[in-house]
Parts: C-alpha cells; structure tokens; sequence
C-alpha cells in the first residue's frame, strides 16, 4: 500500500511538473529572439537599488529559467517581494523583506548585510500546489500597465505601485499598477483579477 501511495504521488506531481512546462513554454510561441522593451523605466525600488548595492539577481536578461517577481510597494516603512523560479520541473518560492530607511532606500549595507538573512524559502512541497492555476486563471502574465487601461483612474502621485516582472528565454516584460484597491479601480476587471492574486498570495505565503 505505501508503494502504491509513493506512485501515486509521483505521478501526480510528474503532472503538476509538466502542466508548469507547457504553461512557461508557451511563452515563448512565436517569439523568435528575446524581447526586452527599454523603453520603459522601472519604478521598482529593488531594481533601483540593485544597480547600486543589492545582490537579488536581475532577470531583464535570457534565461533558461522562468522568473516572476512581485514587488508590492512599500507599506509604511516595509518593502516585500515575492520571487517564483521554475527550472527543469523544480519550482521555487521566496520572499524578501527589507526595511526603508527615512530617506527612502533600502537599509540594506553591502559591507556587513548578507541578502539571506532578508529572504524566506519556502517548500514547494507545501506550498503554492495551485500557483500556476492562479497566475493563469488571473492572467498575470498578461496584464497592461495600469495607465494603459481605458477609463483607469488617474494615478495618485503619493502612491506606490504594485510591480510586476517577469522573463525566460525569450521575452521579458515589466508592467506596473497603482492604486488597486481604490473604488474607482475595483471596477477595472485587472486591477480585480491582479487584487484576486495578491489575495491567493497572502494567504498561501503571507505576502
């Protein structure tokens, strides 16, 4: 019976393994070189400051290996990140938190401070068995720019924006969304499916 459960079991997450495959994969349908708009000037704090001192990798680059990083803005003087890999079938999830000094950086010191000490992993065993369904069902990886979208509400210049950034082999992308919970935006059918994600996020990792 035990060996027929450890069967069982693996095939069920040999599944789970490929639906992930095909859903990255699929990323890359008609793309024939990697694509990275420069366009477009990234408002995330972590990126900002990793051109300075930070040592969380930068994923604006091809890479055998799915990226997906959400940077939630900073609440009060606390700033969180939420990182998903996804590399020959092994998934991986973390979660960085730092601390904002009162000039506004991060208190972070490249001399003393190591970036694990500011990150959680978690297992993938026990954690985020319905991601890929969420981010799919939500369409993340599909997203505008809040300011992109018809009859969006005029964004609140005192305001953080909610970052998302993603990248594999082929294409990289960048958008962001301000103001999500504001009654006006609670209309927007993104900014509810985005809202719906950080809810599925916070209750599955406490983001």
């Amino acid at each position: 019976m035990k060996l027929l459960i450890q069967i069982f079991t693996a095939i069920l997450i040999g599944s789970s393994c490929n639906d992930s495959r095909h859903y990255f994969d699929k990323i890359c349908d008609g793309n024939t070189a990697f694509k990275f708009d420069s366009t477009r000037r990234s408002p995330s704090h972590a990126n900002f400051e990793n051109n300075k001192y930070l040592t969380i990798r930068q994923i604006g680059i091809p890479s055998d290996t799915f990226y997906l990083r959400i940077e939630g803005g900073s609440t009060g003087n606390n700033l969180k990140i939420f990182e998903y890999s996804f590399y020959k079938d092994e998934e991986s999830f973390k979660i960085y938190e730092f601390q904002i000094r009162p000039d506004g950086y991060i208190d972070f010191d490249k001399g003393k401070d190591k970036l694990k000490d500011f990150e959680t992993i978690f297992d993938p065993t026990a954690k985020g068995k319905h991601f890929i369904e969420e981010l799919e069902k939500n369409q993340i990886l599909r997203l505008p720019n809040s300011e992109e979208i018809p009859n969006y509400p005029p964004v609140d210049e005192m305001s953080s924006p909610i970052i998302i950034e993603y990248s594999n082999q082929c294409r990289y992308n960048i958008v962001w969304f301000y103001d999500i919970n504001r009654p006006q935006a609670k209309k927007i059918k993104e900014a509810r499916t985005l809202s719906n994600f950080l809810t599925y996020l916070k209750n599955e990792f406490g983001y």
